[in-house]
């Protein structure tokens, strides 16, 4: 095994590591992207060509956990409170993708952009009971 030398080590290619690395490699970093989850990616490099495995298969993706970790194999665990022992629920809590790219490769995030009145909320709409709704600092003006 080599040593590797590097600035910087993220874990995860999800979106949040990819910017990370991304940002870091802008600033002249070297750095070493650490990923658990299998590469569907064919090559890195653009066009960024899947494989075939991605379909409409609705077992692939909900039964053989196509994209995240088998929850036999690797258990999440969900407790309420302390009172609930060790574990409440033992299996597939929350399905989070455990792939290169994280949970980008499942849903790439096209989003509608924000409407100027999303950014003023409170002033909106006025507060909420049970609720902290503030307005956002920054404006598109």
């Amino acid at each position: 095994m080599s040593d590797l030398d590097a600035d910087a080590v993220v874990v995860g290619s999800g979106p949040g590591g990819a910017t990370a690395a991304d940002v870091l490699t802008a600033a002249g970093w070297s750095v070493v992207v650490l990923e658990k989850g299998r590469n569907h990616l064919i090559d890195p490099e653009p066009p960024y060509a899947l494989r075939h495995e991605f379909s409409n298969d609705e077992l692939k993706f909900t039964r053989r956990h196509f994209l995240g970790p088998d929850p036999l194999a690797e258990p999440r665990t969900f407790r309420r409170t302390e009172a609930d022992g060790d574990r409440l629920l033992t299996g597939e809590v929350n399905n989070l993708p455990s792939t290169v790219g994280g949970g980008g490769t499942h849903a790439d995030g096209k989003l509608p952009r924000f409407r100027a009145e999303d950014f003023r909320l409170h002033s909106e709409r006025g507060p909420i009971e049970g609720a902290a709704v503030s307005d956002w600092p920054v404006s598109y003006d």
